[in-house]
C-alpha cells in the first residue's frame, strides 16, 4: 500500500511539473533577435558615430552567402545546411517563421522555402539551391547565431555555389548590403526625425525597421534584398 502511495505521489508531481513547464513555454515564447539592434546601430551612424560593419553580422568563413540572404554550409555526408543569415534576421527583427517544407519535398533555386512574418508583414525566403529536403530544424533559436532551417540533399550544386560569396567576398558583399540598408532607412526614418527619438528609459524605440515602413516601402525592402 505504501509503495502504491509513493508511486502515485511521484506521478502527481511529474504531471504538475509537466504542466508548469508547458505553461512556461506558452508564456515565454522564444524570440530570434532584439528588435532594436539594427535601428539602434543606424541611429548611431546618423548621430555621427561608428558605422555598421560586416563583422557585426558575424559571417562565417565556412559558409556561402546568397543574394537572398540565405547561407549554404557543406556537410561531410554531401548534404548542405541552408538557413537565413543574421543580416536579414536583424533587419526583420521581431518575426516568426512559417511555411517550412516537409522532408522529401523537391526544391529549386528561387522557390519559396519559408516565410518571415512580423506585424502583419510577410517576406518569403527563397531557396539558394536545387535539391530534396532531408530535414528541417527549429526556426527560432537563441540570439546571436545563424541556425540552419534545413538539411538538403543538393542537386547541380556547383553552379549555384559559384553565384554566392564566401570569406572576404562575403564581407565585401555585406558592406554593399549595409549601404543599401542605410539608404532604405533614410527613406523610412529621415535624420531630422531621429533627434530626441528616445524612449522613456533613454534608449531607442523598439519597433523593427521593417515595421516602421509602409507597404510600398516594405515591397522595396524585399526587392532590394532578394526576397519575395
Amino acid at each position: 500500500m505504501v509503495a502504491i502511495l509513493v508511486v502515485a505521489t511521484i506521478a502527481v508531481f511529474l504531471t504538475v511539473d509537466a504542466l508548469v513547464r508547458r505553461r512556461a513555454v506558452v508564456r515565454h515564447p522564444v524570440r530570434a533577435f532584439a528588435p532594436a539592434y539594427v535601428r539602434e546601430a543606424l541611429q548611431k551612424v546618423w548621430m555621427g558615430n561608428a558605422a555598421l560593419q560586416p563583422a557585426d553580422f558575424t559571417p562565417r568563413a565556412d559558409r556561402f552567402y546568397d543574394e537572398g540572404h540565405t547561407f549554404v554550409e557543406l556537410a561531410p555526408d554531401g548534404s548542405v545546411s541552408v538557413g537565413i543569415d543574421r543580416f536579414l534576421r536583424e533587419a526583420m527583427a521581431d518575426f516568426k517563421v512559417y511555411g517550412l517544407l516537409n522532408e522529401g519535398q523537391v526544391v529549386h533555386r528561387g522557390d519559396a522555402i519559408a516565410e518571415l512574418r512580423s506585424n502583419g508583414r510577410t517576406a518569403k525566403i527563397l531557396s539558394p539551391v536545387d535539391g530534396v529536403i532531408q530535414q528541417h530544424f527549429d526556426p527560432m533559436p537563441d540570439e546571436g547565431v545563424e541556425p540552419p532551417l534545413y538539411a538538403i540533399v543538393p542537386q547541380n550544386l556547383q553552379p549555384h555555389l559559384n553565384r554566392m560569396t564566401l570569406g572576404e567576398r562575403a564581407s565585401e558583399w555585406l558592406q554593399t548590403e549595409i549601404d543599401k540598408l542605410r539608404q532604405f532607412a533614410d527613406t523610412v526614418m529621415p535624420k531630422p526625425a531621429l533627434v530626441g527619438a528616445t524612449s522613456a528609459d533613454g534608449g531607442v524605440p523598439n519597433d523593427p525597421l521593417t515595421n516602421t515602413c509602409n507597404e510600398k516601402q516594405f515591397t522595396n525592402f524585399k526587392n532590394s534584398f532578394g526576397l519575395m
